[in-house]
């Protein structure tokens, strides 16, 4: 697959996402639940624009445009838009970015996740529409 190839997939990808979740999803399950909350993993690694990572920086930063908008969008909602800039993780995506990687050198994704969620569940709508979790 070329590169540009790469970065029409991601967006197609991304478009698909917002239409399932956003559009369809966000009127009925998140606008009746009393605390919603959606939480969006990102990637402070997409700021040290590395070679050969256009696509996967593109969509980081589109996603994080993006649920930053959408925080604007349900200020009224009970609807709490969460992000967290994850370590480094052990996951097919990045053995498929950069090959010949030691997974020591990498957090495991289910002890992140773990984490995360932990550290959400201490939050409250109080602090906010966009809110960061801390890892």
């Amino acid at each position: 697959m070329k590169e540009g190839d790469q970065f029409r997939v991601l967006v197609k990808r991304m478009r698909e996402i917002q239409k399932r979740y956003f559009k369809e999803r966000s009127p009925d399950l998140l606008k009746l639940s009393k605390d919603a909350k959606c939480l969006f993993i990102l990637d402070k690694e997409v700021n040290e624009n590395k070679p050969y990572h256009i696509p996967y920086s593109v969509s980081k930063a589109g996603l994080k445009k993006m649920i930053t908008i959408w925080a604007k969008e349900v200020t009224k909602d009970n609807i709490n838009i969460y992000y967290c800039f994850a370590p480094r993780m052990n996951t097919f995506l990045r053995k498929t970015i950069i090959p010949g990687l030691k997974e020591s050198d990498f957090k495991n994704p289910e002890d992140v996740s773990k984490k995360i969620i932990n550290n959400l569940s201490k939050t409250s709508s109080e602090d906010g529409n966009l809110i960061e979790i801390f890892y």
